[in-house]
């Protein structure tokens, strides 16, 4: 585990691994990318959708605030509670959620035991970050299907700016990103060779290529993204990738929003895509997704 460490000039690599944590962190001015993840995960076995990776979250006190803010994945947690008896449960116990909101320097994920539930979804609303009308939205069996097989590297609040890249995922690697910001860089995310991302809720912005890649047959869920001023397409799909991008906000691009080429497939639903120069969503050269 990686956390509240500032890196500048360096990068990480994480090979083949089971469970890993990069949290709280800043990557600045490197020539490759600030975290590469390869290699397939030795763990195989699936997790229940509404459990945090291999329960390191949840034995903090915090959840996993991408997945559970954006899709109602508590029909019934592994207790067997409801969501609504669940936070009634924090209330009652004394016990509050995590306040996600980012300090004014680097974000920090925190447990805050002076607010309760209420006042930090105030906040979360006013920030304009997430939105609580959010929860009411069904993760689906395919989104439920990619959650519940990543493993790896978890990457959460971190930073990234002037490097070649914030993430590359290779060789069948698999990487779960959320509640980061990437800016400056030559690309956001780039998963190659077989990678399996999860991305939620980050911020990807300004840099020279695209935001996020996939290519040679890479899989993801990329979901409640806010990507945007990037000089290519917020999302580039290529070369047999398959992966959903939902509820995304992708806007104010130099080029198209989102580009399917070269045998790229995907699910593209219910996303925000606007005031991009070219297409909103630019399909060509044998690619086929479905859009909805």
């Amino acid at each position: 585990m990686i956390c509240y460490s500032s890196f500048r000039s360096c990068f990480v690599t994480l090979r083949s691994v089971g469970y890993s944590r990069i949290e709280n962190c800043e990557f600045k001015n490197g020539d490759t990318s600030a975290v590469i993840v390869e290699g397939l995960p030795p763990i195989t076995r699936n997790r229940p959708v509404s459990r945090p990776i291999n329960g390191w979250m949840s034995s903090c006190g915090v959840h996993s605030l991408g997945l559970d803010y954006l899709y109602d994945v508590f029909p019934c947690d592994y207790t067997g509670t409801s969501r609504s008896k669940w936070r009634t449960g924090f209330r009652t116990a004394g016990r509050h959620e995590p306040n996600f909101q980012p300090s004014n320097g680097l974000p920090l994920f925190v447990t805050n035991r002076n607010k309760n539930i209420t006042s930090i979804t105030s906040e979360i609303t006013q920030s304009g970050k997430f939105d609580p009308k959010n929860e009411k939205l069904q993760l689906d069996s395919q989104s439920r299907d990619i959650v519940r097989t990543v493993h790896g590297c978890v990457i959460r609040n971190a930073r990234f700016s002037s490097c070649k890249g914030a993430v590359l995922v290779r060789r069948r690697g698999h990487v779960w990103v959320e509640g980061s910001e990437m800016f400056e860089l030559v690309h956001g995310i780039r998963c190659v060779s077989g990678a399996k991302l999860v991305a939620l809720n980050n911020q990807i912005h300004d840099c020279s290529t695209s935001g996020i890649f996939f290519r040679d047959r890479s899989v993801g869920l990329v979901a409640g993204n806010n990507i945007y001023c990037n000089k290519e397409a917020g999302i580039d799909i290529r070369s047999g990738s398959d992966p959903i991008v939902q509820h995304n906000s992708v806007h104010s691009g130099r080029r198209s929003g989102v580009v399917i080429l070269d045998r790229g497939k995907g699910i593209i639903r219910d996303n925000d895509i606007y005031d991009n120069k070219e297409a909103g969503i630019y399909i060509l050269y044998k690619g086929n997704p479905t859009v909805k």
